[in-house]
């Protein structure tokens, strides 16, 4: 009754962890591998027959949709080759097959795992994701990051542990490093296609705002030293997609004659974008800070650095 879809790319690593999640508690497991230049086919090979191939695309979406349509059973459970499904998901699945009506498609929770790490934060936890449902009622856009398309009756799974698929995402930092070049090239492509111009001040608002979100608002610090890290790699992921955007899609370079006035505009976003940290953290006051202090933050410098700004933007 049901197929485990799986898209790879290189994934001799981890794909086998997955795979053994999946044996022997699914009746079929469609791999669709983007020409993995390792032994990921190799690997494949020992648990399933059914193994197709696909034009490398810098990622997922489009691949994922061919990989649905090879599935020959009614259900379908998209699953990556760096996570592992608990049997208990998987018990839990099968009883919903035998009640048809009860939903079209499913919301499951998903456990992440940063460098080894177990990721409590709002971004992470519970970070629902449509992966089962009836054939034919969810699909994918040919977008980077998309959300799929719905149709029908969804169910949300309860965010709990044995019912959450487990993602082991980026277990070194070089992980992450390899792969974000071909996702900021999208990124970057996504970017164009909405943006008619990029202005330079993108280059320090986007890092700015990814950090203040993952950290502040999605509550980052949570993960302490964990979270504060993928935080700041995100800040860079941000930074990244907006800088090859603005490579390609913004020509000309600064002329020399306007390098002091580049220079006080430089300094005047910087100001906004450490204001803008700020913010980030005076909307934590009753919940880590008390009530709201500059003081309370910068005990040592004493707004120094808040003085030193605005005399500079006073010139």
């Amino acid at each position: 009754m049901i197929s485990a879809v799986i898209n790879t790319l290189n994934a001799e690593r981890s794909i086998e962890r997955t795979l053994v999640s999946l044996k022997d508690r699914v009746e079929e497991i469609v791999v669709v591998d983007m020409h993995s230049d390792d032994a990921t086919v190799s690997v494949c090979k020992k648990y399933t027959d059914k193994i197709y191939f696909f034009d490398r695309t810098g990622y997922v979406e489009p691949a994922r949709n061919f990989a649905i349509e090879k599935a020959s059973h009614p259900y379908i459970l998209v699953i990556d080759a760096d996570e592992e499904a608990p049997p208990q998901l998987l018990e839990r699945l099968r009883e919903l097959t035998q009640q048809d009506s009860a939903c079209d498609y499913v919301k499951i929770p998903m456990r992440t795992y940063f460098l080894g790490h177990s990721m409590h934060n709002k971004s992470m936890w519970p970070d629902y994701h449509i992966r089962f449902f009836k054939k034919g009622m969810v699909s994918w856009n040919n977008h980077i990051h998309s959300f799929p398309n719905v149709t029908g009756k969804e169910l949300l799974l309860e965010a709990e542990d044995e019912l959450a698929l487990k993602h082991y995402f980026c277990e070194k930092i070089s992980d992450f490093l390899k792969r974000i070049d071909g996702y900021t090239d999208k990124e970057a492509e996504s970017l164009l296609l909405h943006n008619t111009h990029f202005r330079w001040q993108g280059l320090l608002r986007s890092p700015t705002r990814e950090f203040t979100k993952r950290f502040f608002k999605f509550e980052g610090y949570i993960d302490g030293s964990y979270g504060l890290i993928y935080s700041l790699l995100m800040a860079c992921y941000g930074f990244i997609s907006y800088a090859k955007a603005f490579e390609r899609g913004h020509t000309h370079t600064e002329s020399l004659s306007k390098k002091n006035s580049f220079l006080s505009d430089t300094v005047q976003e910087l100001y906004k974008c450490f204001l803008h940290i700020i913010g980030g953290i005076a909307r934590l006051q009753n919940k880590i800070l008390g009530t709201f202090s500059y003081k309370n933050i910068f005990p040592s410098i004493k707004l120094k650095v808040i003085y030193i700004c605005a005399n500079i933007l006073k010139k």
